[in-house]
């Protein structure tokens, strides 16, 4: 059973402030069935959160929770689904869940990284996103992730530290690739299609050449993003 401080969203997505107003910025968003624990609430009802899917914090306005205090099973949603719920329907975003026992077709389980990810192909870059409405470099791949059963961080500068480091000639599909400023922080993310291409949203997301200098606009021919480095997070077969 659930407490007075654990909250699920209701809403098929929700943004998650860095500050507790509408003009803030959105670092993330919470998807409809994820979990989150109330840390505290703030002037102009707001509450600051952590989510209990990466423990990623933010703000939040609170009618877009619920109490959780019910104990039901909990699938993951594969493709966009639509559910009826009294007399309103919405559409589930991918990655989101359903706390039910409704039987709805929540779609096939993806067998890789970059199969998870193809479908996102041409979803416009939103900073903070995480659905085929908008989604960010981080966004994506912690929602492919999610899709084969594995637990990313929300940022790409966390994410760089999760799983093994791969050499630049032991790179494969599905190795996610990590890129820096000029500064040396991790700023960007992809998933490796293949040895020499790989898909990641910048602009959109896209498929893009990637060479051990880094990625090579498919229209230009620029370096667009300096390679960091490459981790493999998803089992070789």
């Amino acid at each position: 059973m659930g407490d007075n401080k654990t909250l699920i969203c209701v809403f098929p997505f929700i943004p998650l402030r860095a500050e507790p107003n509408d003009r803030s910025e959105q670092v993330s968003q919470i998807l409809s069935g994820e979990l989150v624990l109330k840390l505290e609430e703030c002037e102009g009802n707001w509450i600051k959160v952590s989510s209990l899917e990466d423990n990623y914090l933010g703000f939040a306005d609170p009618r877009h929770f619920e109490l959780q205090n019910f104990d039901i099973n909990r699938q993951l949603v594969y493709k966009p689904t639509t559910r009826n719920k009294g007399q309103y329907s919405h559409i589930l975003p991918v990655g989101s869940y359903v706390h039910s026992n409704d039987s709805l077709d929540l779609g096939p389980i993806p067998n890789s990284l970059s199969e998870a990810a193809s479908t996102f192909l041409g979803t416009p870059y939103h900073w903070g996103g995480k659905t085929h409405h908008g989604i960010d470099c981080s966004g994506l791949t912690q929602i492919c992730a999610r899709l084969v059963g594995i637990n990313l961080k929300r940022d790409a500068a966390d994410q760089s530290e999760q799983g093994v480091e791969v050499d630049w000639e032991e790179r494969s599909a599905n190795d996610l690739a990590f890129f820096n400023s000029k500064n040396g922080i991790v700023t960007h993310v992809g998933i490796l299609v293949s040895d020499d291409k790989i898909i990641h949203a910048s602009g959109e997301v896209k498929i893009d050449t990637l060479t051990q200098r880094g990625i090579i606009h498919s229209k230009t021919g620029d370096i667009t993003h300096k390679l960091y480095s490459i981790r493999r997070i998803f089992p070789q077969t």
